[in-house]
């Protein structure tokens, strides 16, 4: 972009000097007044003598200067959904933009995102356009856009579990997955069911159980569908433990008395 601008400006120079009466009178006449004199000699006088000169005519160039316009742009993808596209042009502020996505749509956003119905490689062009006091300039950039097609949606329904450690009779199930674009659909085996992503579930008795999930996930990909099945035991409680030992002492003032005392756990 400084190149182009330095350009425009050398060219807006050259101008100057020849189209300007006095300004090329007075490079002419302090050229050759240079000429008879020493180099070093020549470049102090030079500058002394024609500074003003040549601040007045860089700023005549600059009053001058046409605009620049670049209408280059950059392009990436939506990381959540593959066919959405961000455009942006690296032109200064106050120009102008029209965009052609090559499917039918515009846009005269300076940075739009589009999104495409369909994969595929699409011809976008872009015109910038400024005006100033110096002039207009306009300035056409293209590209082929390739637009993939997303990933396919993922499931994965497999599944762990484990038991209560207060009560056998409650199975604690849970999946490994986080996405919320998962849902859940959970049996049993025992007639009940649940959608949720980590569920307790409490069996009214011992027994094998035969526990399915079927996870289904939709992304821009696709949906998919997976089921997982296990054989879930649920085992009885541990019986009770009972201790029914006790000793005896008499007492110390009547031996006919006797002292019972239950060491049961």
């Amino acid at each position: 972009m400084f190149l182009l601008y330095l350009s425009a400006l050398i060219n807006q120079l050259f101008f100057l000097l020849f189209s300007i009466p006095f300004l090329k009178f007075s490079i002419v006449k302090s050229f050759n007044q240079m000429k008879k004199k020493s180099t070093a000699s020549c470049l102090f006088s030079g500058f002394k003598k024609n500074s003003a000169v040549l601040f007045l005519i860089l700023m005549t160039a600059q009053m001058h200067a046409q605009p620049v316009c670049n209408g280059q742009f950059y392009h990436y993808t939506s990381p959540t959904n593959a066919d959405s596209i961000h455009y942006y042009n690296s032109s200064p502020a106050g120009t102008h933009y029209s965009w052609t996505f090559g499917d039918g749509s515009t846009s005269d956003s300076n940075q739009p995102w589009h999104l495409y119905a369909d994969t595929g490689t699409y011809h976008v062009c872009l015109t910038v356009i400024d005006t100033t006091s110096t002039g207009t300039c306009s300035n056409t950039w293209c590209d082929n856009v390739h637009v993939t097609a997303p990933p396919p949606a993922l499931c994965n329904a497999q599944f762990s579990h484990y038991a209560s450690t207060h009560n056998p009779d409650s199975v604690h199930y849970s999946t490994s997955n986080t996405a919320t674009s998962y849902h859940y659909q959970w049996t049993f085996g025992d007639g009940t069911s649940s959608t949720s992503n980590q569920p307790w579930h409490l069996y009214a008795g011992p027994g094998a159980y035969y526990v399915c999930l079927t996870v289904t996930n939709t992304t821009s990909g696709g949906t998919c569908s997976a089921t997982w099945c296990d054989s879930v035991h649920v085992t009885p409680p541990p019986p009770p433990v009972c201790n029914a030992q006790f000793t005896t002492y008499p007492s110390t003032h009547n031996p006919d008395s006797i002292h019972f005392a239950n060491t049961s756990a």
